[in-house]
């Protein structure tokens, strides 16, 4: 399908892995949220209620980076992530970087590329600021929220 296609070009997604994340949003709240037609897709009034969901999330982000960017003391000097390397495929990888280009330039981001264990012992030695993890990882001084839930499949 044509949408699907420019969605994954745009995304730099394949148009399977955005079949797979239309699939995932439509799991959750077990309804369907595109209506599939011969001239291509269009949203149902659920995915209507959805897009403008996060529409909203969207704006309120870009004012919350305004706003960042605006405030006396700037945001600056490095911010050091480790994680796995299956990190690194994910979209949200990508997004990292676009710090740069929604007005902090003076924000240099650093990743290193660790297993989930060493992950945790770099940032509870001060190594690195964040870390993404595979796995929960018990630990008394570390603390955990979960960032996405994606799966990788390798053939």
């Amino acid at each position: 399908m044509l949408p699907a296609f420019l969605a994954a070009c745009k995304s730099g997604i394949t148009q399977s892995g955005i079949s797979q994340h239309i699939a995932k949003l439509e799991a959750g709240p077990g309804t369907t949220l595109f209506l599939r037609l011969k001239s291509g897709l269009t949203l149902t009034d659920t995915g209507k209620i959805l897009m403008n969901y996060l529409e909203k999330i969207y704006q309120e982000e870009e004012i919350l980076l305004e706003l960042l960017s605006k405030t006396e003391k700037s945001l600056q000097g490095p911010v050091r992530y480790s994680m796995p390397g299956s990190c690194l495929m994910s979209p949200h990888f990508s997004m990292m970087f676009s710090v740069k280009e929604r007005g902090f330039s003076q924000v240099e981001l650093k990743v290193d590329v660790y297993d989930s264990e060493t992950v945790v012992e770099k940032v509870l030695f001060g190594e690195s600021d964040f870390g993404f993890i595979t796995k929960d990882i018990e630990h008394p001084q570390i603390s955990q929220i979960e960032f996405c839930q994606e799966n990788y499949v390798f053939g």
